[in-house]
């Protein structure tokens, strides 16, 4: 993991968080520990869906951007 180095501070409701605590718990994480995780995965699906969207719009072809001698 890397060095934590800015901290962030997120306003929950007290039920809400006292769900994620429990929720975090039951994996085995405090719930800083449990909101990073949540974090890390959220990017990591997100760039899942880049690579993906990038195979098929990132590609020179017909779809790909005109440029400006490009005819229209």
């Amino acid at each position: 993991m890397d060095k934590l180095t800015q901290a962030v501070t997120v306003k929950l409701s007290p039920e809400t968080a006292t769900g994620i605590r429990l929720v975090g718990e039951s994996a085995g994480m405090e719930l800083s520990e449990y909101i990073r995780h949540l974090i890390a995965a959220d990017l990591e699906r997100c760039h899942r869906k880049y690579e993906v969207l990038h195979q098929v719009f990132g590609q020179a072809g017909p779809l790909s951007t005109f440029t400006k001698g490009d005819a229209v």
